[in-house]
């Protein structure tokens, strides 16, 4: 889906479609470790600096869950990279950083994903940049979801990840986030 078109996210705003995290210094190069690993899969994947050490933003044009994959296998291949990528996070959609706007959007992903009535979850969300009630964020995202919660090996999880104004969010499954959850 092209970054304008993708649902909570208007042309006017921050559309990464990626998240990657590596040491705080190392972006520059991690940014080089993304294009090598990257080039023959996703030539037109770029990466910025978020404002936040040690974390860039990724801009894909395919598929957040296949470029994670990708990088999975390369990581793999040429495990010395794994020195500058840390994480890396598919993003789903992007939102202001409204509690409001952040629940609408998950309970949007959450008719798209279907999760399973006997599948687990969890909620974890990382603040950066701005202020929320982690609390009351978590329990109104729980309130959606009649899933069991399994904060330790859950089947799926519902990520925030706050950067100032705007937020990403996602819904993840095993093998679709690097480490794996």
């Amino acid at each position: 889906m092209s970054e304008s078109r993708r649902p909570g996210v208007h042309a006017n705003e921050q559309a990464f479609t990626l998240l990657v995290s590596t040491g705080r210094g190392l972006e520059r190069q991690c940014i080089s470790a993304l294009r090598e690993i990257v080039a023959g899969f996703d030539p037109g994947l770029r990466a910025a600096t978020s404002g936040f050490s040690g974390l860039l933003k990724g801009y894909s044009t395919k598929s957040s869950r296949d470029i994670v994959r990708h990088i999975i296998r390369m990581l793999e291949e040429r495990p010395w990279y794994n020195e500058l990528i840390k994480r890396v996070v598919p993003i789903d959609t992007v939102v202001p950083t409204d509690p409001g706007k952040i629940v609408e959007a998950v309970k949007e992903l959450s008719l798209r994903a279907s999760p399973a009535t006997e599948e687990s979850f969890r909620v974890r969300i990382r603040r950066r940049g701005a202020k929320l009630d982690r609390g009351e964020l978590i329990a109104a995202i729980a309130n959606l979801f009649c899933n069991r919660v399994d904060l330790g090996r859950p089947d799926f999880e519902v990520r925030i990840e706050v950067l100032g104004k705007f937020s990403g969010v996602s819904i993840i499954r095993r093998g679709e986030i690097f480490p794996d959850l």
